[in-house]
């Protein structure tokens, strides 16, 4: 999609957001944020380089010491705090969620906020039951105990197609632990998650959760650094190959997947129900789910192809593309 700016419109520039405060990147780069019902850019993101990457690693490193020490019950209340401040600012969140990915506007709030706000809350629980076995005497003279210890540093990377849920998804369990993050969103959404970090600095010491945007060679630098002790990616087959195969330094999570499904529809298939529900599995995820419930894609033998084809195009040309009232 090419990306045009009305004469006369506002364009937000957009700053990384490390240590607590909104920094600009340090070499200047930035790229267009678009928003996907108008095709007009609406902000301007910045690409980090190695320095901004350095920067926001070291002050995940410097927080990393108190966060690990602060008590279950201190990381407990802290994610309540930020599933609560989440919930108040859903109208602000959601907004800034479809601006940027293009997702219906109602859909969002009601599928989507629910469940982040959840997940926060459920990892505030389970920060203070984590689990462990007991300590025992297992050899005659020696007594054996575990002791769960956050890992440290985490260098986390989110996709484009949920980039709010996805970012709470990776921080809520790494936040519960005791580590500390930076966080890089996908280019060309990264809006909600800069709101995230915003209201989340309120409850959090500045350094435990950084956010930082920009391109490949962002996501390549914050991966390949001495610091993190973990590196979690949600993104494609070809992006979690190239991370697998580098300079990784600690442990390493990978998720993704390619939209290589087939839904095969034979003659004795009912079309009906197929072909109202094809637009709607699409639409959910912007043909953006890596499960079958968003496979946007269908082969069909001939004999059914125009008799489906043609219900499909009448429902979708009932779906309104709303445009949101007001800029980010």
């Amino acid at each position: 999609m090419t990306a045009t700016v009305q004469p006369g419109a506002s364009v937000a520039d957009l700053k990384n957001f490390v240590n607590g405060e909104y920094v600009a990147a340090a070499a200047g780069r930035t790229s267009e944020v678009v928003d996907p019902s108008t095709g007009e850019a609406y902000a301007l993101a910045p690409v980090s380089g190695p320095q901004d990457v350095d920067a926001a690693l070291r002050s995940a490193e410097a927080a990393r010491e108190a966060w690990r020490d602060a008590t279950p019950a201190q990381r407990s209340l802290a994610l309540l705090k930020i599933a609560d401040a989440v919930e108040e600012r859903a109208a602000d969140l959601v907004e800034a969620e479809c601006r940027n990915t293009g997702k219906p506007v109602a859909l969002t709030m009601a599928e989507e906020l629910p469940p982040c706000v959840d997940e926060l809350r459920f990892f505030a629980g389970a920060a203070r039951i984590l689990q462990g076995s007991a300590a025992g005497e297992y050899m005659a003279g020696h007594t054996s105990m575990i002791r769960r210890e956050p890992v440290g540093v985490c260098a986390q990377v989110t996709p484009w197609n949920y980039p709010l849920m996805m970012a709470i998804w990776k921080i809520a369990p790494a936040l519960a632990a005791g580590n500390t993050i930076v966080l890089k969103p996908s280019d060309t959404t990264p809006v909600s998650t800069f709101l995230l970090a915003e209201i989340a600095a309120e409850f959090l010491p500045p350094g435990v959760f950084n956010v930082i945007s920009g391109d490949r060679d962002t996501g390549r630098a914050l991966v390949a650094h001495d610091i993190p002790q973990m590196v979690s990616i949600t993104g494609s087959v070809r992006a979690g190959r190239e991370v697998a195969g580098g300079d990784v330094v600690g442990r390493l999570l990978l998720d993704g997947a390619e939209h290589e499904v087939d839904t095969p529809l034979e003659r004795t298939i009912a079309l009906s129900p197929i072909s109202e529900t094809c637009p709607w599995n699409i639409f959910l995820g912007i043909a953006s789910i890596v499960t079958s419930a968003g496979c946007p894609r269908c082969t069909l033998t001939m004999s059914v192809s125009s008799t489906f084809t043609s219900a499909v195009m009448i429902d979708m040309s009932a779906i309104v593309i709303s445009v949101l009232p007001r800029a980010f």
